[in-house]
């Protein structure tokens, strides 16, 4: 499958922030301050970024160049996609207290986010190096090497990090899928995704990641099925849409049924429909479909509206060449 098509892209996946361990309180002041941070951590990972922002600003008036609040406003601003500046005060953490993990852990994301992918791996390692017992760190070990396909270090990490903590549900679901990619039998480890459904903590990108690990492993009937159940959980989800959308089009390609086709059109529209952003990938869904309806004009009246916004757009350039020819 054309991951261009299918849009399974890690760095969306950005995990709820943890900082630092809450400090010990030794006086009144330092009590408040601890207050403030349980707070600005509600608000985070509540995604109530705004007032996240609002509350980190007041405090660093009130107690300037405080290591804490610095660590939230990087993490907020990793969380809303400000990755540079996220770099620096992680930076600005590290300077003040090199010995900090999480901070090396919050640069270490910054970087895979953005493709940095040789300072993702060296910050991540730095900040094992000062501590081997951060669920947090292991992960994100894991999604380094998951990405570059080294599947059996990747569960290594998966699994030390859902070791050292077995709330944390992003590793067990990562260990599972790691696990089926190694070359276990679903039947094997399927209870262990059956456990992870019943959580009311899952999350769209399972079902996302599931499915294309099925598919990956040649199951597509069942690849299907797991994206429609993560639709019944996450209606109108734009990326398990397009990924059904493009299923149900290999489907036709293969029996020709006219319903699968129709279908496949029905799902990628609702993708476009409800994705916050222009995602271009899920043209590429739209025009497969429209090319096998011989609905040449509606791929280029699309291809019209987006060219000169995406000049550079691969898909649009090698859509419009296919529909030269």
């Amino acid at each position: 499958m054309n991951n261009n098509i299918i849009l399974i892209i890690l760095f969306f996946f950005i995990f709820s922030c943890k900082t630092t361990t809450p400090p010990i309180v030794y006086d009144k002041n330092l009590k408040i301050i601890d207050n403030e941070i349980q707070l600005i951590h509600q608000l985070i990972n509540n995604e109530n970024y705004i007032e996240a922002n609002k509350q980190i600003e007041k405090n660093l008036e009130l107690y300037k160049n405080n290591i804490e609040f610095i660590n939230l406003k990087a993490w907020l601003k990793l969380q809303i996609g400000n990755y540079k500046e996220s770099e620096e005060l992680f930076n600005q953490v590290i300077k003040k207290t090199k010995a900090n993990p999480l901070a090396y852990l919050g640069l270490g994301r910054c970087y895979r986010i953005t493709k940095d992918f040789e300072k993702a791996k060296e910050n991540i390692n730095l900040g094992l190096s000062y501590n081997q017992n951060i669920s947090s760190l292991w992960l994100e070990k894991g999604i380094l090497e998951y990405e570059g396909q080294k599947y059996k270090q990747a569960l290594i990490d998966f699994t030390k990090s859902y070791n050292l903590d077995l709330t944390n549900q992003d590793a067990l679901f990562f260990k599972y899928i790691t696990m089926l990619l190694t070359g276990r039998e679903l039947d094997e480890v399927k209870n262990i995704w059956d456990n992870i459904t019943k959580s009311q903590n899952i999350k769209s990108f399972y079902y996302l990641y599931h499915a294309n690990t099925l598919y990956k492993l040649n199951q597509k009937e069942y690849s299907l099925i797991i994206a429609k159940e993560g639709l019944n959980k996450f209606l109108n989800e734009p990326y398990l849409l397009n990924f059904c959308a493009y299923l149900l089009y290999e489907k036709y390609k293969i029996d020709s049924k006219k319903e699968y086709l129709e279908d496949a059109e029905n799902f990628i529209l609702k993708s476009i429909e409800n994705s916050k952003e222009i995602e271009l990938e899920f043209f590429d869904t739209y025009f497969c479909i429209l090319k096998e309806k011989d609905d040449i004009e509606t791929i280029k009246k699309e291809i019209d509206r987006y060219i000169l916004q995406f000049p550079n757009s691969k898909i649009l350039i090698e859509w419009l060449n296919k529909i030269k020819k």
